[in-house]
């Protein structure tokens, strides 16, 4: 784009965001807590250096790096394991969302706030942060630990209830006629995108990766991965659902192949940039003029949404059977609004069940209560020790390092897999010794 257009405001945000992430390192606070910064200062809540127009433009951009990072987590959650979350994703994301949205709409009431109003707000505020849970989880290596499976299967729920509730809000405004056929077609969607996309994966991609690889053409490779991520999520889109819930699958149908890692790695630039980018537009919804009028009832809210979720995550964890360090762990990694949550906030407002002023409040206690997840998750054990009085690491829970590779213990390494190396495999194998094999040569 020329100059006139959205490159001078790209670049003015590229070198805030580079000084501020310098600054951020050397204070040692995390990346996504400069990126948010960056967008308060210099969108249009703020300094104004970005208005209202070239953030849109940037928010659509942006959107691309939640996909790829969802793709990526479902390279990560296989089907398989999937499977095996299955309890924690009805029961523990279930009763988080259900009993959440309960108890917010109750204190609505309570304040005597209309009941569609409420709903949509206690709606918005039960959802967590995706983009920022995956982010931090994923850069403290914590995404396999048992905190970190307990957080994603809530997280997985969250957002396909984000979709239904984007359907109801409408309904709610009086512009939806038959409010339960349109939920029970788009789950009827949701499920033949997951068969489909699951189909391709098994029996489609796998050949045509084999063939990519084969060409030893990177530039081949990286093109193939994106458009495989893009198309499920455009397909998704098209449905009608999240495109975030097409990539994940597409990453979930590819999380058993042999080529997992390398298209982890191809696709990991392309993420961070994007997600990056994401972060400053999510900080750009801060309207400091609005926060300073609202502020008694935002500090007020931001607490008071983190310990309730704390409170009721980690009584649902234990009630599930998990130990109280593992509860309070996951909880504390959950505690925030979510990026669905703003979509929601908007939508309402638009339909006037909200007040600009009650979306702007809503919106500053989302991205605030945000702010404060990378310092949480960071310290998530320790703060948990210290809540629950336990010194120590429980009886049978890996540290995070070791949790993500607990299948890999004790085995060799082959790197190259030719004549020597499957050799070496035989030899190892009929000794019954474990091994993993490496090589760019997919034959």
């Amino acid at each position: 784009m020329m100059p006139g257009g959205l490159f001078v405001p790209l670049l003015g945000l590229f070198t805030v965001a580079a000084v501020m992430l310098a600054v951020f390192h050397r204070l040692r606070l995390p990346p996504t807590l400069a990126y948010l910064v960056t967008g308060t200062l210099i969108g249009p809540g703020g300094l104004a250096l970005i208005g209202h127009g070239e953030h849109n433009a940037i928010e659509r951009i942006a959107e691309l790096g939640v996909v790829f990072l969802l793709f990526s987590l479902g390279l990560e959650f296989s089907l398989s394991r999937l499977s095996a979350l299955r309890r924690q994703v009805l029961l523990l994301g279930g009763g988080q969302m259900v009993v959440c949205t309960a108890a917010f709409t109750a204190v609505g009431l309570g304040f005597g706030i209309p009941v569609a109003a409420t709903f949509v707000a206690a709606s918005a505020l039960a959802l967590s942060s995706t983009a920022v849970v995956t982010r931090e989880l994923a850069r403290r290596n914590e995404l396999g630990a048992r905190h970190g499976q307990l957080g994603i299967a809530v997280l997985l729920f969250q957002d396909l209830a984000a979709v239904g509730l984007l359907i109801v809000i409408p309904a709610l405004g009086g512009e939806a006629d038959d409010l339960a056929g349109t939920l029970v077609f788009t789950l009827a969607k949701g499920l033949a995108l997951f068969a489909l996309l699951i189909a391709i994966g098994r029996w489609v991609l796998p050949r045509v990766f084999f063939e990519v690889a084969k060409t030893h053409l990177e530039e081949l490779f990286v093109l193939t991965a994106l458009t495989v991520t893009l198309l499920a999520a455009t397909l998704s889109a098209s449905l009608g659902l999240s495109m975030a819930f097409g990539a994940f699958i597409a990453g979930m149908m590819l999380g058993e192949s042999r080529y997992r890692y390398q298209i982890e790695a191809e696709i990991r630039p392309f993420r961070d940039v994007l997600l990056g980018l994401f972060f400053v537009s999510v900080g750009m919804l801060m309207d400091v003029g609005t926060l300073a009028g609202q502020w008694p009832v935002v500090v007020a809210l931001v607490p008071a949404l983190i310990v309730f979720k704390v409170v009721l995550i980690a009584v649902l964890g234990l009630a599930l059977g998990e130990d109280r360090v593992t509860a309070v762990r996951a909880a504390l990694v959950l505690a925030q609004g979510g990026e669905f949550g703003f979509a929601m906030l908007a939508l309402a407002a638009g339909e006037q069940l909200l007040s600009p002023e009650q979306a702007s409040g809503l919106v500053s206690t989302v991205v605030l209560s945000m702010a404060v997840t990378p310092l949480v998750v960071r310290y998530n054990r320790q703060i948990a020790q210290a809540l629950v009085r336990d010194r120590a690491t429980p009886p049978g829970a890996p540290a995070p390092a070791q949790a993500s590779a607990q299948e890999l213990d004790g085995h060799v390494v082959i790197c190259g897999f030719g004549r020597v190396g499957q050799t070496v495999a035989r030899v190892l194998q009929r000794a019954g010794v474990p091994y993993v094999a490496a090589d760019p040569d997919p034959v």
